[in-house]
């Protein structure tokens, strides 16, 4: 999970630093009044329309790597799970499974003195 997160916050960062550094501050900024808030809010607009590109092409990167690293890792659970229960006792060791018993019924009063 760490090294999930690490690899997404490198890539968003990677985009801040060859892209725009904009991606980092957009909607931080503070207005001290209301003509400022404006201007803020107008080129906060105007700057997410220009880099949605970078913010829908990290989301897909970040969709297919998690998709792909859950494969991967239900892969790795199988098998260390099959390596698991191969190598050690573990619960279906220890199982038993019988056959061809006689079948009746509980309620059969017969059944308590055999």
């Amino acid at each position: 999970v760490i090294l999930w997160a690490i690899v997404l916050l490198m890539v968003w960062l990677g985009f801040a630093l060859f892209v725009s550094s904009d991606l980092l501050i957009l909607g931080t900024r503070n207005a001290s009044s209301p003509q400022l808030l404006c201007a803020v809010v107008a080129w906060g607009h105007a700057r997410q329309m220009e880099l949605i590109w970078t913010k829908v092409s990290w989301l897909s990167f970040a969709y297919v790597f998690s998709f792909a690293g859950a494969i991967v890792y239900g892969i790795q659970q199988s098998k260390m799970f099959a390596r698991c229960n191969n190598e050690d006792a573990t619960m279906p060791s220890f199982a038993l499974k019988l056959t061809n018993l006689p079948i009746f019924k509980g309620s059969d009063p017969e059944v308590e003195n055999k």
